[in-house]
């Protein structure tokens, strides 16, 4: 059997990514939702102090006295909020599902020759169609997660608040080999539900459960590549860090300059300028490696689905990608 073509998948995708930097917009608002997402949590194995109490205590208060003397204020910030993260969600999930449906659109076999025709109004129809479907899935599964953390968590704070410090730091300890390769799982059908929703033209349910079925028969390849992709990310990062260096230095130097020999003013608007510019280059460029992250797993898991052998699954990948 042919090995699992990693490399080539991370080329293909840049290429997709490279040729068309119109999709760097969509890449922008997936960002956050492309990647693998194991959940995380930071917990000190003893019980609070009483200090740490009080103190928390008096913060609360705090903000409580504050709400009270502005509630307008208060009601005008989570309005906003709302309508933020409402806008941020409904964007998320048009971004998803058009880079998902153009990933599948560009790496289907040469049969396909009417890539011209694919232009961003297209993709974004296209990402409007699946919207609904691709938020609830995703919702579905982040709360899915969300339940299952509480009740790992649960009775460890109740253990710790009944001073039996031993049980609980057993229970999080053995909990973990639960809730970590579960937590693992439910992050890739995250990850993967969308791409057979919108490839594939199935509904949430099935989408769930092809998900969970590919993970379980490719998990080390889903595993592997998961990895190679983080280590791909701290490529970038150092690669983003170093071009902003060289980009930055120049700009500095002649703020330096100008403030060198007297012209303030000019130096504050040329830093000012020249921070805002610096912070352009890295939006647009963590736009582009989230458009790429999204097209390397589109394309894995159409690879993975041509060696597997899942009941059902004949059902979602016959049909071709929309």
């Amino acid at each position: 059997m042919r090995p699992f073509p990693y490399f080539e998948i991370l080329q293909q995708a840049w290429t997709y990514t490279r040729r068309r930097p119109w999709l760097w917009i969509f890449g922008f608002f997936a960002g956050g939702t492309a990647g693998i997402n194991f959940g995380g949590f930071n917990y000190v194995f003893s019980p609070p102090t009483e200090a740490q109490v009080a103190q928390a205590e008096a913060q609360w208060g705090a903000v409580v006295s504050w709400i009270q003397f502005h509630s307008l204020w208060f009601t005008v910030i989570v309005a906003l909020v709302f309508v933020v993260s409402g806008a941020m969600i409904v964007l998320a999930g048009i971004s998803r599902g058009a880079l998902v449906w153009a990933g599948g659109k560009f790496s289907e076999d040469e049969r396909v020759r009417n890539l011209d025709s694919v232009d961003f109004i297209v993709v974004f129809r296209q990402g409007r169609a699946h919207f609904w479907r691709i938020v609830g899935l995703q919702v579905l599964t982040t709360l899915a997660f969300l339940a299952m953390f509480a009740l790992y968590l649960t009775p460890v704070i109740y253990l710790f608040a009944a001073d039996a410090v031993n049980r609980a730091v057993f229970l999080s300890f053995f909990g973990l080999l639960i809730f970590i390769p579960a937590g693992i799982t439910l992050s890739f059908m995250h990850l993967y539900g969308p791409i057979f929703l919108v490839v594939y033209g199935v509904n949430i349910s099935s989408a769930l459960q092809y998900s969970f079925n590919l993970f379980r028969q490719k998990f080390v390849e889903s595993l592997l590549f998961a990895l190679l992709l983080l280590v791909t990310s701290f490529g970038f990062g150092l690669i983003l860090l170093f071009s902003l260096v060289l980009l930055g230095l120049p700009l500095l130097l002649c703020a330096y300059l100008l403030l060198r020999f007297g012209f303030l003013e000019a130096a504050l608007v040329w830093a000012a300028g020249s921070g805002i510019l610096l912070i352009c280059y890295t939006v647009v460029m963590g736009a582009a490696f989230a458009v790429f992250q999204n097209f390397a797993w589109v394309i894995a898991v159409r690879q993975m689905l041509r060696t597997v052998n899942l009941k059902k699954e004949e059902e979602a990948v016959a049909p071709e990608p929309a």
